[in-house]
């Protein structure tokens, strides 16, 4: 049984006795937050990333194809990032 992302991380916050959100840098740009200047990252995990590639055959035909695959990524924590100024 392959364990999914959200798992790990459940996982790595019970262990680790974190009980703020942890996200990657896109995460919180995607939520409105920036990673303040020059903090490093708190953990790094590697997680199941998704890749999707699609290419024409000789026939003109597209073919999608999936796969995961294994990528490091770094987390930051709440204490990390502050709200984008607009």
């Amino acid at each position: 049984m392959a364990t999914t992302n959200a798992q790990i991380i459940e996982f790595y916050k019970a262990e680790h006795g974190i009980n703020c959100p942890i996200h990657t840098y896109t995460k919180w740009k995607q939520l409105g937050y920036q990673v303040k200047k020059g903090e490093k990252c708190m953990h790094r995990l590697t997680i199941w990333k998704s890749c999707t590639r699609t290419r024409t055959n000789a026939d003109g035909e597209e073919i999608t194809s999936s796969r995961l695959i294994l990528k490091e990524s770094c987390f930051f924590t709440l204490a990390q990032v502050e709200p984008i100024k607009k």
